[in-house]
Order: C-alpha cells, then sequence, then structure tokens
C-alpha cells in the first residue's frame, strides 16, 4: 500500500469518524431535550395539582369565613337582611373571584410548562436534523479532500513530500 492510499484511507476513515460523532451527538441532543420535555409535562400537572389543591383551601377559607359571619350576625340579634345580606354576599363573591384567580394561575403554569415541553421536543427534533446535515458535511468535506489528495498526487496537503519515487503517471511508488 502506498502513502497516498495509506493518507486517503485516514482521510476517509476520519470523515466516517467525524459523520458518526456528529450523529451520536445529535442523539444525544435529542435524548437530552426529551427529558427536559417529561421534566416540563411533569411540572405542568403538578401546577394543575397545586393549583386544585389551592383553590380548594380557598374555596373552604370562604366557607369558613362565611359560617362563622353568619353565626356572628345571628347571635347578635341581627336580620340577615339588607346591608349585612349584601355585605355577605360581597364577601362571597370576592371569595369566588380570588379561587378563579388561583385556579387562572394553575392553567397558566400548566400552560407555560406545556409550551416548554414542547419546545424542548422540537429542539430535540432539530438536532437530529441538524446531526444529519452535520455528517453529511463532514463526508462531503472528507471526500472534497480526497479528491483534492488524488488530483495533486499526494503532495503538501497530505504530508508528503515530493522527493518519493513515482511511477509514470504520478503515483507513489514504494520501493523497499
Amino acid at each position: 500500500m502506498t502513502g497516498m492510499e495509506l493518507a486517503m484511507g485516514a482521510m476517509a476513515a476520519g470523515a466516517m469518524v467525524s459523520a458518526a460523532g456528529s450523529i451520536a451527538q445529535g442523539q444525544a441532543a435529542s435524548e437530552m431535550a426529551d427529558y427536559n420535555a417529561q421534566v416540563a409535562e411533569n411540572e405542568a400537572a403538578s401546577a394543575r395539582i397545586q393549583a386544585g389543591y389551592e383553590e380548594g383551601r380557598q374555596r373552604e377559607h370562604a366557607d369558613r369565613v362565611r359560617s362563622a359571619a353568619r353565626a356572628a350576625i345571628a347571635k347578635s340579634g341581627v336580620d340577615l337582611e339588607g346591608s349585612p345580606r349584601l355585605g355577605m354576599v360581597d364577601n362571597a363573591v370576592y371569595a369566588e373571584i380570588d379561587a378563579l384567580a388561583i385556579r387562572n394561575s394553575g392553567t397558566v403554569a400548566e400552560a407555560r410548562a406545556r409550551s416548554q415541553a414542547g419546545l424542548d421536543r422540537m429542539q430535540g427534533r432539530a438536532a437530529v436534523t441538524g446531526s444529519y446535515y452535520g455528517a453529511g458535511a463532514s463526508l462531503l468535506g472528507g471526500a472534497s479532500s480526497l479528491a483534492r489528495l488524488y488530483s495533486t498526487g499526494a503532495t503538501k496537503s497530505a504530508g508528503i513530500s515530493d522527493d518519493y519515487p513515482r511511477d509514470k503517471r504520478g503515483d507513489l511508488v514504494y520501493d523497499p
């Protein structure tokens, strides 16, 4: 095997290893993105559950406050008509607004986490696609280098000096 053949083989192998590395890097990035997407999905579920819990606690608190107010009004002997009733209605309305605000906050947090999961998955797919383009570029670059090496007859670009024996075509000759 001539020096030129060795150099060409090394270049081809280097291009293939580079292409394989590019694909492996894309796969690893995709796996990491899938993991991040799963974490975001878990965060979305957690936000929904937490908001439901907090909303329930707010409603229970509002019920206790209403019951205590009703009992205090009844104990005082005041009739539940007019101002006392309007005050209780206002308190009920604001308590419901608070509960709905808690639910809305949880819905927003859940949607944000699900959007992040979608973005993570998209980045994973893009990493895989990019790795294939990178692999193709490595193979094309290697092919280009091989063609240049072959066309120049293994000169300086391959690190082989011109004072080696050559045949009529310009190929290196192995002369032990």
